[in-house]
């Protein structure tokens, strides 16, 4: 038998559901934070399905139009294709399929959890960043002797701060929803995470998603959001007050302990703002292990991609802004 293809749309939460329950998964890949993501988008978003064989695979994907042609992205988050089975054919039919469909072109952002971008085209496999994801397994003691020697020393007092944190939703969420515009702005966070408040409302009320504040005085001044599938958690964003930051390690510590409760054993803690900087130093000090932020550049229709690139005046090239002809006249949006 052949490669059978679907796109199932958010309307069919029923059906999205079971496609995710043949393949292991990350949270980005829910019906919930898809459908969250698209109250800001505005995007036809579908969950994609492949089998073939033994091969399942999933991946959530929304369509954008540009002047009558359409491209296909990743949804914010970790998504990409997740994997199961003897995939050795997908790419493949993958690109049949996307040409079928008329796409001009594809950026899918990988989770390395699920894919690692075997078995695609050398051009089409762009390494643009690094995760840090922490093995959450085994004893208490192995888990903490994985920390570096400065980690430890900020989480000896753990019992005591664990006692002062803030755990109610609707408190945390009000907090959030009151200051995650202006934090994302100060940190120069870009139109990937402009939000609208009824998204990241969505995104704070759902079952698997948890928050945890911290703060003086009883005042919250940083709170850190998490989501999780049975397969791995995500630490999805972090907000704080000025001077809040100083709580980073204690809330990431907090939810390390959830997490293994849940009986996940894996956290991704996400990637630095730049590789190497100083932010993806916090993170790797927790003994994650350092895996490649891969994206897939790939274009379905050459010659309708190369008139687009000429008319917006800008190069074909794949390493930049992909697609090109998104960014053009714009040099403070990024696609991805």
């Amino acid at each position: 038998m052949g490669p059978q293809h679907e796109l199932i749309p958010l309307a069919e939460r029923g059906r999205w559901a079971d496609a995710l329950s043949e393949v292991p998964h990350g949270h980005a890949h829910t019906w919930d934070l898809c459908r969250a993501i698209q109250l800001t988008s505005g995007l036809p978003t579908y969950l994609y399905r492949y089998e073939r064989g033994t091969a399942r695979v999933v991946c959530p994907i929304a369509e954008r139009d540009f002047d009558g042609a359409i491209d296909v992205t990743t949804p914010y988050g970790f998504g990409g294709f997740a994997m199961s089975g003897d995939c050795e054919r997908f790419p493949e039919d993958w690109m049949d399929f996307a040409r079928s469909r008329g796409w001009v072109c594809g950026y899918i952002a990988l989770n390395p959890l699920f894919c690692d971008g075997h078995g695609f085209a050398s051009d089409e496999v762009h390494v643009h960043n690094r995760l840090y994801v922490m093995d959450l397994g085994g004893s208490d003691r192995e888990l903490h002797e994985r920390l570096s020697r400065n980690r430890r020393r900020q989480l000896r007092n753990w019992s005591a701060v664990a006692a002062g944190l803030e755990h109610d939703r609707e408190r945390l969420t009000d907090h959030l929803l009151g200051t995650y515009e202006d934090f994302f702005a100060r940190k120069g966070a870009g139109s990937a995470t402009d939000f609208t408040a009824e998204t990241m409302a969505a995104i704070a009320s759902l079952d698997d998603v948890f928050l945890v504040g911290a703060g003086e005085g009883g005042q919250v001044e940083s709170v850190a959001v998490f989501a999780y599938t049975p397969y791995s958690g995500d630490a999805l964003f972090s907000v704080s007050a000025p001077g809040g930051e100083r709580h980073a390690a204690h809330l990431v510590w907090a939810a390390v302990q959830r997490l293994r409760a849940e009986g996940v054993e894996r956290l991704n803690l996400g990637g630095g703002v730049r590789e190497g900087d100083d932010v993806a130093e916090f993170k790797r000090r927790f003994g994650a292990s350092e895996l490649p932020l891969v994206s897939l550049r790939q274009v379905y229709q050459p010659s309708v991609y190369e008139q687009l690139c000429r008319q917006a005046a800008v190069t074909s090239d794949r390493a930049g802004w992909f697609p090109p002809y998104r960014a053009a006249g714009s040099s403070a949006r990024r696609e991805r």
